[in-house]
């Protein structure tokens, strides 16, 4: 996680970002109707999450459960990768879901306040 000073750590309600990265008026940039597009977003998101790679407990504490390329693929059938997105079913069941990843570590996650962005569930 990135460390702001204490005067720029005012968070938005919306996007738990600073507020200094937020544009003119204080719009949230983060928020998808500030996108032309879901690849405006979706590059966006990437680049969050790469900013700075977290280590396995910091995303755990943060996402829940995190899964590395090993188990990722003892677990799932990859089906596409779309950074920062990946499209996986489960081996057991076949239940479609998506998941986040992080570039390095590469580490892959389910991210539940997405939900309200796209059409992504969780693979159960």
């Amino acid at each position: 996680m990135i460390t702001y000073p204490r005067m720029l750590a005012v968070l938005c309600k919306n996007c738990r970002r600073p507020i200094p990265e937020h544009g003119p008026k204080g719009v949230c940039l983060f928020d998808s109707t500030s996108f032309r597009s879901m690849i405006d977003l979706q590059v966006a998101l990437a680049k969050d999450i790469n900013l700075v790679g977290l280590e396995r407990a910091a995303l755990e504490k943060e996402y829940g459960q995190v899964w590395d390329t090993p188990q990722l693929r003892s677990e799932f059938r990859i089906h596409a990768f779309a950074a920062p997105f990946v499209g996986v079913s489960r081996l057991k069941g076949g239940t479609y879901g998506e998941l986040l990843f992080q570039h390095w570590p590469r580490y892959y996650f389910w991210c539940p306040t997405l939900g309200d962005y796209f059409a992504y569930a969780p693979p159960s």
